[in-house]
């Protein structure tokens, strides 16, 4: 009698149970990037919008220059919006300047602090800041990112 040994197919029950914990430990190293994916996602949100405040600030003070109430200030009306400039032209820091000027979403909400317009989002740990100089021949504004939007 000749006897031929069959060949098996497929995986031993200690090759599979390798494979899953190597998964599971590629998982566990995985995980956490995509939880902080949050603090990023709010970073990058207020970047955005000190990139529109840049923006609408500049196309506001544009559009005082050119309609002539840039030296003493005043209201221009940009894209629908009636924007209160200060002299120099840059939108004032008030609800009715940059708040005006620049649309933000029910996320963030806007409001003056002193002499500075400040958004913050929903859940208050992230701040942006606006801030203008008004001065007829040197005007300048600025933003700033506070420290608890970049983790």
């Amino acid at each position: 009698m000749n006897y031929v040994m069959k060949q098996e197919n497929g995986f031993t029950l200690i090759e599979l149970i390798i494979v899953i914990v190597v998964l599971g430990i590629m998982s566990a190293v995985a995980i956490p990037k995509f939880i902080d994916l949050q603090d990023d996602a709010t970073e990058a949100t207020a970047e955005g919008i000190v990139g529109a405040i840049n923006g609408s600030a500049e196309l506001v003070r544009g559009a005082a220059l050119v309609r002539g109430v840039a030296s003493a200030g005043g209201n221009v009306l940009v894209s629908g919006s009636n924007v209160t400039v200060v002299a120099g032209g840059y939108p004032a820091a008030t609800a009715a300047g940059i708040g005006s000027a620049v649309k933000i979403d029910s996320d963030w909400s806007g409001a003056v602090d002193t002499t500075t317009y400040v958004y913050q989002n929903a859940s208050g740990n992230c701040t942006v800041r606006y801030s203008v100089v008004a001065d007829a021949t040197n005007p300048s504004f600025s933003t700033a990112i506070d420290a608890g939007c970049k983790k």
